[in-house]
């Protein structure tokens, strides 16, 4: 080979599997080709020639081609080594490449040093086999062996010689090698000379026509050992048939060998490496359709609690008292639906299950959403919040929004958590380092004026279940920032954190991004979805679930809306509903009995009028997969369970092509309401309206506000305003007393 690299097609359709092994080759010193299909590869080798020194396969492909035929077609036109990447057992392997002439697998998940000693392997081996193919063409004519060296017997004679340069490889002398039929006896090792004999007396006996060649070991003079190809011909015979002379060359496979033994000592680490992989996998999917199992059980009653809830929380009879315990019941089914997703978010990382989504969008919108989101917590705990962004960080760039929001959602919970005075802040900026102009390195940093961490607690704050002392105080599972970092890692980025007993915590995001000429707008509206607009049309859903309780809860939420709601017990009950009269949409469940959601769905997808009916599924299956494949049987669009009403109301909008009515925004443009703006107010009138709020005494606490008038009109209505929406959350925030209680008037907060 010359000095040039190589490059390596590499043949994976799991993007981060491909970036995964991409990073290792190059690591290793190759150039490296990525197509994500096998016709895509054929046609790259086959018909545009590129050059490609190795094929690396994934066996799994789909859903064209699979591995196995793409390396057949190309082998068919360019002899290049081919190497198989898998996940299946080695007798699945094997079972499926038996046929193709490859230079064996590589397990995926082996790690870079294996992948990279196994590419190294099937170029030497690959490399031998085309000298030894050569050699093999070269034995055509007797006259060309002689430039690998050559040896000759005369069978009347029983005189046998070497050629000087196999001698001298032998590292005999000229006359320390006897030239009788004694020499195949003294030059071969003794373990090969049986089979060596029998093919030389098949070859005599079928007049030449059965060749004559064999691998096997020449022992040399110091003992030692070369494999070589011996192969030969009887190239004179006598009258009666006997043979009378035969001449022969040796071809050297000694590297061949050699790297044969490398990739069997290989192959057996890898064996060993497959029987641990694939313990861990069954522990996995254990694991994973455990947890499947237990999310679908725990979400499908949670579903009804918080929809239910989620109804009454909108129904203006009830009392105050009745509407400050449902909304109880609501805080905690969600606080409960957080660590259930918690879990398995873990699970799904752990699993490698958790992909990348990478799309554009809107980085500003994204940071303001998340402003406007926390902005109103900080207030109602009396704290400030800092929200800047550098003048160089991108409106638009190419990643996956939901991880990082998700990711930037954690780390500001936590700061408002673990913060009971002062503040936090997000900062975003950029590292202008980054010499490429298509990638912005975005630098995200999350700091707050809390406790702080100790440093012997820093090391395993990532580690999943693991509390500093204070996040055991606050409560929770200990898993969010585990995720977190795996989120971001997963994304080619990295989170650290510096922090110090009693001055706070700084988290910083670093994450590589592709800048992008526009993307969609993540600006969400933050106000509750009161409806939709429909033209005065009275819409029908048909809702399938073979859950009463699911059924009663959706038809409790759809029907105040103005919908027209029929229902059905399981697949195929939906089906004839359907067939009688098609509905406007489809709100399906994909686990029944009878007729599951994905067949009907399917089903319904096949009719005609189906066609242009939206059918969104509803599942309490929590896991990516299990969208896709609900997707894929023909769903337009997929409902977790359980769902909060504007998630449902939003998603059915969507499906539908309606426009959604949003609760008005009252005060728009004025200064939030803070604790600090109560205090014109006098401290016992105060507390009187928090020992309202505490006990559940509404009616108690509008006289309150209406006594309040007297002394600041505008500071009631805005109290009166939250008491008519229900928000005692944020009630009970603004009326709490500071920790120095109400003795200073708040005139002494910073």
């Amino acid at each position: 080979m010359n000095g040039d690299r190589r490059t390596i097609l590499l043949v994976e359709d799991t993007r981060t599997n491909a970036l995964a092994v991409e990073r290792q080759l190059r690591k290793g010193g190759y150039d490296v080709l990525h197509v994500p299909a096998g016709e895509e590869a054929i046609r790259i080798v086959c018909e545009e020639r590129a050059k490609v020194d190795l094929v690396l396969m994934d066996i799994e492909l789909g859903p064209g081609i699979d591995g196995a035929r793409a390396a057949g077609e190309i082998l068919k036109v360019r002899e290049l080594p081919v190497v198989f990447l898998s996940s299946y057992t080695e007798a699945e392997v094997l079972e499926r490449i038996e046929k193709i002439a490859s230079y064996g697998y590589v397990a995926k998940n082996s790690g870079g040093a294996v992948l990279v000693a196994s590419i190294k392997m099937a170029f030497r081996l690959h490399e031998a086999n085309m000298r030894t193919a050569n050699e093999r063409n070269i034995l055509r004519d007797v006259l060309e062996s002689t430039l690998s060296g050559y040896w000759e017997t005369h069978f009347n004679t029983g005189a046998a010689f070497l050629s000087p340069k196999f001698r001298n490889l032998l590292g005999y002398g000229e006359d320390e090698l006897p030239r009788t039929s004694t020499l195949c006896r003294r030059i071969v090792h003794p373990d090969d000379l049986p089979e060596t004999l029998h093919r030389l007396r098949e070859h005599l006996r079928s007049g030449g026509k059965t060749p004559f060649s064999n691998e096997i070991r020449y022992v040399r003079k110091d003992g030692s050992v070369i494999w070589a190809i011996c192969a030969g011909r009887v190239v004179e015979w006598a009258e009666d048939g006997s043979p009378v002379r035969m001449v022969g060359c040796y071809i050297d496979i000694d590297d061949r060998k050699r790297a044969e033994g490398e990739m069997l000592l290989l192959a057996r680490r890898q064996q060993a490496m497959q029987i641990a992989k694939e313990s861990a996998e069954a522990a996995n999917r254990a694991k994973s359709v455990f947890l499947a199992n237990m999310s679908h059980e725990i979400r499908t009653p949670l579903n009804a609690i918080l929809g239910f809830g989620a109804a009454l929380e909108r129904d203006p009879s009830l009392s105050e008292k009745q509407a400050e315990q449902i909304r109880t019941i609501n805080r905690s089914g969600r606080h409960l639906l957080r660590l259930i997703n918690d879990i398995l978010d873990m699970s799904r990382i752990e699993a490698g299950r958790l992909t990348l989504t990478p799309t554009p969008f809107c980085l500003h919108d994204l940071l303001d959403d998340l402003e406007s989101m926390f902005r109103l917590r900080a207030e109602s705990r009396g704290l400030h919040l800092d929200m800047e962004r550098d003048d160089d960080v991108p409106r638009y760039v190419v990643g996956d929004e939901a991880k990082l929001r998700q990711v930037l959602l954690n780390l500001l919970s936590n700061a408002v958590k673990f913060t009971k005075e002062g503040g936090f802040a997000l900062h975003a900026r950029t590292d202008r380092r980054t010499p490429d102009a298509k990638t912005v390195h975005l630098l995200i940093d999350v700091e707050d004026s809390g406790p702080g961490i100790d440093g012997t607690e820093l090391d395993r704050i990532f580690d999943p279940f693991r509390q500093s002392d204070a996040g055991k105080e606050a409560g929770g599972t200990g898993l969010g920032l585990s995720i977190s970092r795996r989120l971001v890692e997963l994304m080619g980025g990295g989170l650290t954190v510096e922090s110090r007993p009693g001055e706070g915590s700084r988290f910083t995001v670093r994450l590589p991004l592709l800048r992008s000429e526009e993307g969609a707008s993540t600006k969400s509206d933050s106000r509750r979805i009161v409806g939709l607009e429909t033209e005065g049309k009275e819409l029908r859903i048909l809702v399938v679930d073979d859950k009463k309780e699911n059924r009663d809860v959706l038809r409790a939420l759809l029907e105040p809306m103005g919908f027209a709601v029929e229902d059905a017990s399981d697949g195929r009950d939906a089906l004839e509903r359907f067939e009688a009269r098609p509905p406007d949409a489809v709100l399906m469940d994909m686990r029944m009995p009878v007729m599951d959601g994905y067949e009907a769905t399917r089903r319904i997808k096949e009719k005609k009028k189906g066609t242009a009916v939206p059918v969104v599924a509803v599942t309490a299956f929590a896991f990516e997969d299990d969208e896709q494949k609900a997707l894929r049987a023909g769903a337009s669009a997929y409902l977790r369970k359980p769902f909060r009403p504007d998630e449902l109301f939003l998603t059915l909008g969507q499906a539908l092509g309606l426009r959604c009515v949003h609760a008005s925004e009252s005060h728009a443009g004025e200064a939030p309401l803070t604790r600090e703006a109560l205090f014109v107010l006098p401290a016992e009138m105060r507390a009187l309206m928090r020992a309202s709020v505490k006990s559940g005494d509404m009616a108690g606490l509008k006289e309150q506000i209406a006594a309040a008038r007297a002394v600041d009109g505008t500071t009631a209505e805005r109290l009166l305003e939250l008491a008519r929406r229900y928000d005692y959350e944020r009630l009970g925030a603004l009326l709490s007393s500071p920790a120095q209680g109400d003795a200073d008037d708040g005139r002494n907060k910073k």
